[in-house]
């Protein structure tokens, strides 16, 4: 590393520490830096070791340095080592003078990265990556994984994994030797019944740094050392479960959470912007939560992320025209890390699937993207409609207000989820519904949940719904003949639900534990606000045929269709 290239690398190292003080103070409050150091053996110079920062006296210097770039200002002393009288202070206090610290902060960030590029080996095949054991090992076991899931019919299958190169000029002899481990481990725990090394020829991807072009690299054929494995096809799948399903929940969690963060941002932005304290204060919660996730480094990529799209809402717009960016472009980073996230959870998916299951799968979902098409295309034509006579625009409006009677008056975006939902109870009868930026008032007859008779009153699916929310969206039913009818109510609700607001998807979680919930429940994904009247509450302490009180209910809502059932 040249001069040059340490003093861009310790420029940016310390801009970045003195921004991450920033993000911790308060508005308008002094940053409080203290000099980073550790402690080190007697015979090993400082210069000597890397710590990941540079020494006491460069951090000391480089304050002085952004002081002189008026980058920082009020640079003053404050903690000082009263054991040795002529050691430099251990602490500062000073002011970040804006807009030159943030030109700073980004200049030295494209700077390291370009440096970062530089440092790429010019006259080798492949980049000498700093593998860990760990994740070497998972590499060989995905490795195997995916070899022996093709072959879950038989008791044992030969799979040969890639060792090394046989070129010396391009070989790592650290991965060589973590990959020869790896192997080693794996038969010790028995997952690799049988191994032999061997050669063998391959193609492999060669990139060329030397002339930097072709940077998806090219296939060449060259010698390799191989291992000839022996597996038990099931056992490699079994451990593989056991090693990769808990980074794969991982995923699914943060995924879930940051998607919910991208829902936020759309919404906060959808036009008029309201300066929401409310849904500025979840922005904060769902990024501090992933944050936590991130940093507990079961995937270390995502640390390398530029994940969080801004501080908070309410600097959003500051902060996105600091960063010479629109809105656009943040949310399409932001989708591609959430991509990321996915990506991830199909590389850690292991359990084996048949190809023609996922052909199926892959038909069936592209039958119903289409099918959301056409009728989205349906309702664009039917609302650019011409009417030519006064007898057929009469014929068509009656028609539209037909079809249209008891369905929700919005277009839902494609992609909207009901985790997007909340329905509030205002009484017993109407509800306040809001999904994305559309918010709509409806009543149960809107709705389509009206009971029969003359005057009807709300169907039993209504009050299912209504129920629903006074428990917090989840049902535990105890009795098995009970069980069986509210099974009934789901589906009706399900369907009713899916009908008015124009969506196929199921509205509730599986019955059966899984990720989203413990125990078997029926749980809607709509968040239920139950009616302001507390007289209703369902009452808990019933007998254990009357689960959370749904039968008193039925009974005091819609008395006609109750005893019907008795």
């Amino acid at each position: 590393m040249t001069p040059e290239e340490k003093f861009n690398q310790d420029v940016w190292w310390i801009l970045q520490e003195i921004k991450k003080e920033e993000l911790l103070a308060s508005k308008g409050e002094k940053i409080e830096f203290s000099i980073r150091s550790l402690p080190k053996p007697r015979s090993i110079k400082r210069e000597d070791v890397d710590y990941g920062f540079p020494s006491e006296e460069t951090q000391q210097k480089l304050l002085y340095k952004l002081k002189g770039w008026k980058a920082i200002d009020n640079l003053e002393p404050t903690v000082f080592d009263f054991n040795n009288f002529f050691s430099p202070p251990r602490a500062y206090s000073l002011t970040i003078r804006q807009p030159k610290f943030n030109n700073l902060y980004y200049k030295y960030k494209e700077k390291n990265a370009q440096d970062k590029f530089q440092d790429l080996p010019k006259n080798k095949g492949v980049i000498n990556e700093e593998w860990t054991e760990q994740e070497i090992l998972e590499i060989v076991l995905l490795e195997l994984n995916k070899i022996a899931s093709r072959h879950i019919q038989k008791n044992t299958c030969n799979v040969e994994i890639t060792i090394a190169p046989l070129d010396k000029s391009i070989v790592d002899p650290k991965e060589t030797a973590l990959r020869k481990k790896a192997i080693s481990f794996l038969k010790s725990q028995g997952i690799i019944q049988d191994y032999k090394l061997g050669k063998s020829n391959e193609n492999i991807i060669f990139f060329n740094y030397l002339k930097n072009k072709n940077p998806e690299g090219e296939h060449i054929k060259m010698g390799v050392l191989i291992a000839n494995c022996k597996v038990n096809p099931q056992k490699v799948i079994d451990y593989a479960v056991k090693v990769f399903e808990p980074k794969k929940s991982y995923c699914e969690k943060l995924a879930e959470l940051y998607a919910k963060l991208i829902d936020i941002v759309e919404i906060y932005f959808a036009r008029p912007i309201i300066r929401d304290r409310k849904l500025n204060n979840f922005y904060a919660v769902l990024t501090e939560n992933i944050k936590e996730m991130i940093n507990e480094d079961l995937i270390p990529q995502f640390k390398l992320k530029d994940w969080q799209p801004f501080t908070n809402l309410f600097s959003a717009e500051e902060e996105m025209k600091r960063k010479g960016v629109n809105l656009k472009e943040t949310i399409q980073k932001t989708n591609a890390f959430l991509g990321e996230i996915y990506k991830f959870i199909t590389i850690f998916d292991v359990k084996p699937k048949k190809e023609k299951e996922k052909i199926r799968d892959l038909d069936n979902y592209l039958a119903l993207i289409g099918s959301q098409k056409r009728k989205q295309n349906k309702e664009s034509a039917t609302s650019k409609m011409e009417i030519v006579g006064w007898q057929d625009g009469l014929k068509v409006i009656t028609q539209a207000n037909k079809k249209d009677k008891n369905k929700f008056p919005y277009k839902l975006p494609l992609g909207t989820k009901w985790e997007n939902f909340t329905i509030k109870f205002e009484d017993n009868e109407n509800v306040f519904i809001q999904v994305k930026q559309f918010k709509h008032n409806a009543d149960y007859k809107k709705m389509g949940m009206v009971g029969r008779g003359k005057s009807p009153n709300p169907s039993e699916v209504w009050i299912f719904m209504k129920v629903l929310a006074q428990v917090n969206g989840e049902l535990t039913i105890k009795d098995s003949q009970a069980r069986d009818k509210y099974k009934k109510q789901k589906e009706l609700l399900a369907r009713a639900l899916q009908n008015y607001f124009s969506l196929d998807y199921d509205p509730f979680y599986p019955y059966h534990s899984s990720i989203e919930k413990s125990g078997n429940s029926y749980k809607i994904k709509i968040t239920l606000i139950p009616p302001p009247n507390k007289k209703e509450k369902a009452d808990t302490n019933k007998d254990n045929n009357d689960d959370l009180g749904i039968e008193e209910e039925y009974k005091k809502q819609t008395p006609e269709i109750y005893d019907k059932y008795q």
